[in-house]
């Protein structure tokens, strides 16, 4: 996973640099590389025999079943001698030895035993690849693809090679080789295990633009070929959160962020303003094939089905969208790590952290900075994804609220594909919760402030009350005005903290923002980045 990690974030770092340096010229050039290339897999082997592509174990196995069969039944046979040997089951390698002998007329149990023995003691060896074809199907390493099964290992690395292998090892060879009835019927019952342990279901998301046809489509998806509707679920977002939201939907895709905030821009002109919230269905659908091609100059795989029904969605409905631009209409997962991380990222858009604030509303806490362009409207009834929330705290409480905070997101977020992230420091620490280094929420506990004098972080807290808007504890204005013009001198690019300044400037006390930085020549530095006579 650290590895697919590591790729996601080159692959997005090349998709900015083309599109702020060359214009898109990078892409314009890959696609005539494509163009030039006649196998199906459109390019990817270009000038090279064979690549190495990063998947899941999930996407690998759907990729042996092919017309309605499963055409690698000897990997439930090496699966289930591995179960047996190191169950330490009497003769583990009988239906495997008898397999091995009519398929290539050797024994392998020693063999094998090693393998085990070695995975077993190292894990499974990530330069150890599994050799496939075009098509994904498996030519050679089915023991290591059993291994891995019986392990758990959810990524692993293949070597892709540019040709297509003719291979059937389904249960049709079983019954030819006259394998016994009992035999041959718990193949076929195990094979069914593994396609069901390892399909899952792709995540749909029918947009705001097309709210109005929403229920229209979902029928379209549910009479789409070899589909199954499994779940719908209706969402209804802030300007704020669906903001978070699209951004997380595109985060294990190969667009730039320059893209996904375009993309935002053209929802946010798109939408019905008669509406103050943001509307959408998802849609958790599965397919009774599962065929893939490689995407080219990415290098991960794409589900062909979700292809072809993005495809005709997005061509039935484009004409009757007022002001329709390329995919407003229609998204769709592609494969086992984009389709796992949405689903776990929906599990959580529309929660909350009521409870929490609620426990806290003994301590000596403020929430500084809360109005700005990176937050809930709602706060903390909802919250946005990829945000955070600022909270200053009395020194001799500190330890005790991150503690608490601390036990309750790892309650909140027990799904194991979250991960609590703690960074400390000597003025207090961050806690992010994260899933698969996309930032869901960070909450940032200071006891103390950098250039903010501690007197003036004291007072803070002291005269901090309850909002009837928030049900949280804030400061007064004028020293809210205080953290404002902090961020200004220390983070002139976030204009948010300008603006509140603006819309505010009334309450600006004078005196106040002057004692609150130690040095005289950062405050005077302060007024020349805000560009305005606000404290005259």
């Amino acid at each position: 996973m650290e590895f697919l990690n590591k790729m996601i974030i080159i692959r997005k770092f090349i998709v900015l640099i083309d599109s702020r340096f060359f214009g898109g010229n990078l892409k314009k050039i890959h696609r005539i590389v494509t163009s030039l290339s006649i196998i199906p897999t459109k390019g990817i082997f270009f000038l090279r025999n064979k690549v190495e592509i990063h998947l899941s174990l999930n996407d690998l196995m759907l990729s042996q079943f092919k017309n309605g069969g499963f055409i690698h039944s000897d990997i439930v046979v090496k699966k289930e001698a591995i179960l047996n040997f190191t169950s330490n089951k009497k003769n583990p390698f009988a239906l495997y030895e008898e397999m091995q002998l009519k398929r290539v007329g050797k024994n392998w149990n020693e063999r094998f035993t090693a393998l085990i023995k070695s995975y077993l003691h190292k894990g499974y060896l990530s330069d150890s690849f599994i050799q496939v074809d075009k098509n994904l199907v498996i030519t050679n390493g089915s023991h290591r693809a059993a291994l891995a099964l019986f392990g758990g290992d959810r990524y692993i690395t293949v070597e892709m090679y540019n040709k297509i292998h003719s291979l059937d090892y389904g249960i049709e060879w079983f019954k030819r080789n006259n394998f016994n009835k009992k035999d041959i019927e718990f193949i076929g019952k195990k094979t069914q295990e593994l396609f069901k342990s390892n399909s899952y279901e792709y995540i749909a998301t029918i947009w705001d633009p097309c709210s109005a046809y929403f229920d229209e489509i979902v029928s379209e998806i549910e009479s789409f070929e070899k589909t199954t509707v499994t779940e719908v679920i209706s969402l209804s977002l802030s300007k704020k959160q669906y903001e978070g939201f699209v951004r997380g939907m595109y985060f294990t895709d190969d667009v730039s962020t320059e893209n996904i905030e375009r993309k935002i821009s053209l929802f946010k002109r798109l939408h019905n303003t008669e509406s103050e919230n943001y509307e959408l269905k998802i849609v958790k659908l599965a397919f009774k094939d599962n065929t893939f091609r490689v995407k080219p100059g990415f290098l991960k795989l794409q589900s062909l089905e979700s292809m072809r029904l993005k495809k005709d969605i997005r061509n039935k409905y484009k004409e009757r969208v007022k002001g329709y631009m390329h995919d407003v209409v229609f998204h769709i997962t592609d494969n086992f790590h984009q389709s796992e991380f949405c689903n776990t990222m929906i599990s959580v858009v529309s929660e909350d952290f009521k409870d929490l604030f609620e426990k806290l509303s003994g301590y000596s806490y403020s929430t500084i900075k809360l109005e700005n362009a990176r937050q809930a409207e709602k706060f903390p009834e909802a919250y946005m994804l990829k945000s955070d929330i600022d909270l200053i705290v009395d020194f001799n409480q500190y330890i005790e609220v991150k503690n608490l905070i601390e036990n309750y997101l790892d309650e909140k977020f027990n799904n194991p594909r979250f991960e609590i992230k703690i960074h400390e420091d000597k003025l207090g620490a961050k806690l992010r919760v994260e899933l698969d280094n996309f930032l869901i929420f960070q909450f940032h506990l200071q006891h103390e402030i950098e250039g903010i004098k501690l007197e003036v972080l004291k007072k803070t807290i002291e005269l901090s009350l309850t909002s009837e808007k928030y049900k949280l504890k804030i400061p007064p204005i004028k020293y809210e005005m205080v953290y404002r013009f902090h961020e200004v001198f220390n983070n002139p690019r976030k204009e948010w903290h300008l603006e509140y300044i603006r819309e505010y400037r009334e309450n600006i006390n004078k005196k106040l923002i002057k004692k609150t930085f130690s040095n005289a020549h950062d405050f005077e530095m302060i007024i020349k980045r805000i560009n305005c006579n606000l404290l005259k």
